[in-house]
């Protein structure tokens, strides 16, 4: 199984007397050699030329990058004995294991039939659909049942280690190292584990159909928040959905809302359209506030080097009350203690949100 020629990003012949020679050593010390690999072999079809092109290896580079995100959102966030729960799978769950396990069965036939250039495609489509999607989706499902989320994190990544193995064994050697020293597993290496294998009955195309258009909704949606000149942290009063068939998005309503973050979605019938209502009142603006700042808070416990453990003291001070928000507000930023005074602590920083100033500052306890 092999290229053609490898040429430049204009398909022209490498060569010293036109510069545009790339020696791969270069390209390996820049993104690696899996990077590399990954890229050459979905870069072109058997015995067609590679037009060897570096931004595309970027995207790649990137790419691979966020399986390794996926990694360490799962090393961060997840007990050591997660994997000795059970997944109770919610609509969201069953979307991102069809998904998975029609990508096993794709996968291995290509795997077969020497597609080769195909696989690459085929995997990296599940991996940014479980961190663009999946994740995404279950925002508020992680607040509420975390181990659900990542035990489907974990099992998704995992079988993803053992299909992307063959392409990239050094990147998913060192991810699969560090989930085995988190999770105590067993097997020595990835590349010890048996080929993965998909189960017809958990694959459900219509399912995917059904996110598919919810995805297109939700784009929509979101387009017309950016239009109104607000955040997906202001949650909105309503969606309202017009469809043909309504059923369509049937029992999809609370991952829509999550995604968009409105308080209702209605779904009627006619033709489609998608019209979200923007007029906020003056309790969903406290609650606009109040996601803002979270943000802004866990950002400087970031930037000071405090771990998720780390706890501290925090005092608020603005002309917008979030004080009905307190036990809220304690709970996600990790404060032991509260205040809504003038006072400052340690850390000190004014932040501006839309029209409002906000002074905080805190210490670590």
């Amino acid at each position: 199984y092999m290229h053609g020629f490898v040429q430049d990003a204009q398909g022209r012949k490498m060569s010293k007397s036109l510069g545009n020679y790339i020696l791969p050593q270069e390209v390996i010390d820049k993104y690696g050699a899996d990077t590399f690999r990954y890229y050459a072999i979905g870069g072109a079809n058997p015995g067609t030329d590679l037009n060897y092109n570096d931004k595309d290896v970027k995207v790649k580079f990137a790419n691979l990058g966020i399986l390794w995100n996926l990694n360490s959102y799962l090393v961060n966030y997840a007990d050591s004995s997660l994997t000795d729960k059970k997944i109770k799978l919610g609509v969201e769950e069953k979307y991102i294991f069809s998904k998975m396990h029609d990508t096993i069965k794709n996968v291995t036939l290509a795997f077969e039939e020497y597609r080769l250039n195909e696989i690459p495609w085929m995997i990296e489509n599940l991996f940014l659909s479980l961190s663009r999607e999946y994740i995404q989706m279950t925002r508020q499902k992680m607040d509420e049942h975390p181990e659900t989320v990542l035990l489907t994190v974990y099992e998704v990544l995992m079988n993803l280690l053992k299909l992307l193995a063959p392409i990239t064994p050094f990147v998913t050697e060192k991810i699969y190292q560090e989930l085995k020293k988190k999770f105590g597993l067993k097997e020595e290496s990835i590349h010890l584990f048996a080929w993965p294998e998909y189960e017809e009955k958990l694959i459900d195309k219509t399912l995917e159909e059904k996110f598919e258009l919810m995805k297109r909704i939700v784009q929509d949606a979101l387009a017309q928040r950016e239009k109104a000149s607000y955040g997906v942290r202001w949650p909105m009063p309503k969606l309202t959905i017009s469809l043909e068939d309504p059923k369509m998005l049937a029992n999809l309503e609370n991952v829509i809302e999550n995604q968009v973050n409105v308080k209702e979605v209605v779904l009627e019938k006619g033709s489609f359209s998608i019209r979200l209502d923007t007029e906020l009142t003056e309790d969903l603006k406290k609650e606009g506030y109040l996601r803002e700042v979270l943000r802004r808070i866990q950002a400087l416990r970031k930037k000071h080097g405090l771990k998720i453990s780390d706890k501290i003291m925090l005092n608020l001070n603005s002309d917008i009350d979030l004080m009905g928000f307190e036990d809220e507000i304690k709970e996600k930023v990790g404060a032991t203690k509260l205040s809504f005074t003038e006072k400052h602590l340690e850390n000190y920083t004014k932040e501006r949100i839309r029209e409002n100033t906000f002074e905080i500052s805190f210490q670590k306890v």
